[in-house]
């Protein structure tokens, strides 16, 4: 097996701040906030760097997405953290949980999606629809996009042991099933 580089597409980390929020209030203290209860039932934070959005609900919930590695979910997630509390909220948060991983591979050699679509379990094949295999892998648990082009796409997974358990767990059976090109 050659060497695979892994790019974290997005990361989304929660926690919940444990009290209520008031939004109408704390949209106005915060910069960048986005409030529109009619479109959306939570203030939408822009946060420039590193580049992810915040969204705060009225009961606590907050979910911090767009970053590109655990880390800066959890920095992220931090400093929206202490933005509400620069603005008035003064209650706890409780731990940060990594949610969501979001990867791209690129295995640098072709796939026969049609043998993919016959071989592979819990997987479907509409070319007409999508170009890609959508995959569900049983262990780890993950959802994966396969692409003609050698490259794929697995979200589902929420650390990073699990992420390389995934990938060269697909690597293998793509190997042992003949599926490159």
């Amino acid at each position: 097996m050659q060497k695979i580089v892994i790019d974290f597409v997005n990361v989304v980390a929660t926690t919940c701040l444990r009290k209520q929020i008031d939004l109408e209030n704390m949209a106005t203290k915060l910069p960048n906030a986005e409030l529109n209860t009619s479109k959306f039932p939570g203030i939408i934070l822009k946060i420039k760097n590193p580049r992810a959005t915040a969204l705060i609900f009225s009961s606590g919930a907050l979910i911090c997405t767009g970053t590109q590695s655990v880390l800066q979910a959890r920095q992220t997630t931090n400093k929206v953290i202490e933005m509400l509390s620069n603005a008035g909220y003064n209650g706890p948060a409780a731990r940060i949980r990594i949610e969501n991983i979001v990867v791209s591979v690129n295995y640098g050699r072709q796939i026969n999606l049609d043998k993919c679509a016959r071989v592979l379990p819990r997987c479907m094949y509409e070319p007409e629809q999508f170009p890609a295999v959508f995959y569900r892998m049983g262990n780890p648990i993950a959802t994966t996009l396969i692409y003609k082009t050698g490259k794929l796409v697995c979200t589902g997974l929420n650390t990073e042991k699990k992420i390389i358990l995934a990938i060269t767990t697909m690597e293998r059976q793509l190997l042992e099933k003949q599926l490159f090109v």
